[in-house]
């Protein structure tokens, strides 16, 4: 009996060697499949469609901007979308399917917090600060933090950027798109110019019923601007994990 409980102890150990051992890239947790240490695939499963994700710091965040296509809320007239009050709407940019695969949907507000799947959220303004502060200098000011996030943050080259230095790096992951904007008027602005990232917090210091922070990077120098918007206009959305 002695032998048979030792036998089966072995066996025990055995196992939890071998999945300890285990390759980050066979492991599968909350629906993310990790690749690498820190980056890995998350599938939709809403409409399969699979994102890239990295972990930075504590946040495990998108590493794309977001293309789910919320049911009948896309917007594609102009009348329509700057009388859209809700704040519910969404369009790809000019309107074009392509164009979305590329930088991903242009949301609304309202649209942008109700977007993100079931464990993920629309990043907040604090989470935002988090982020640039965990990829700046520490010692720095929040200004001077955000010069030094930007290079981590956007995407190397030209392909979705107008222009870039030795500065961008994409260090992060986190692969920061030039996706532009829908305005207020219905009119698309600022595609490989700017990338403009939507926060889920209210901006209460003006009127927070029809305005909401902001996050916005240009394809020049200079750093990540805290800013607020019409929640009528159609901006980026990137996900956060709960």
């Amino acid at each position: 009996m002695k032998h048979l409980y030792l036998k089966k102890l072995f066996l025990l150990i055995s196992l939890v060697t071998i999945v300890s051992c285990q390759k980050k890239d066979d492991i599968t947790e909350d629906s993310i499949v990790w690749e690498y240490n820190k980056e890995g695939v998350f599938t939709d499963s809403r409409d399969n469609q699979a994102y890239k994700v990295v972990k930075i710091g504590n946040q495990i965040l998108f590493a794309e901007n977001l293309k789910y296509q919320i049911p009948g809320k896309e917007i594609t007239d102009k009348t329509e979308w700057k009388s859209n009050f809700d704040y519910d709407g969404w369009s790809f940019y000019w309107n074009d399917l392509n164009t979305g695969n590329s930088y991903g949907i242009l949301y609304q507000w309202e649209a942008a917090k109700s977007a993100c799947p079931n464990g993920w959220h629309l990043i907040t303004n604090n989470e935002w600060d988090e982020l640039i502060n965990y990829l700046g200098d520490e010692n720095n000011t929040i200004t001077g933090n955000e010069y030094i996030a930007l290079g981590k943050l956007k995407e190397t080259g030209k392909e979705h950027w107008y222009g870039t230095n030795e500065k961008v790096t994409n260090e992060s992951g986190f692969t920061a798109l030039g996706g532009g904007y829908r305005d207020s008027d219905g009119d698309f602005r600022s595609v490989l110019i700017a990338g403009h990232f939507w926060t889920s917090t209210p901006y209460t210091t003006s009127n927070e019923n029809t305005e909401a922070y902001l996050r916005s990077m240009g394809y020049t120098d200079g750093n990540i601007l805290s800013n607020y918007s019409g929640k009528i206009n159609g901006l980026s959305v990137r996900c956060i994990k709960d």
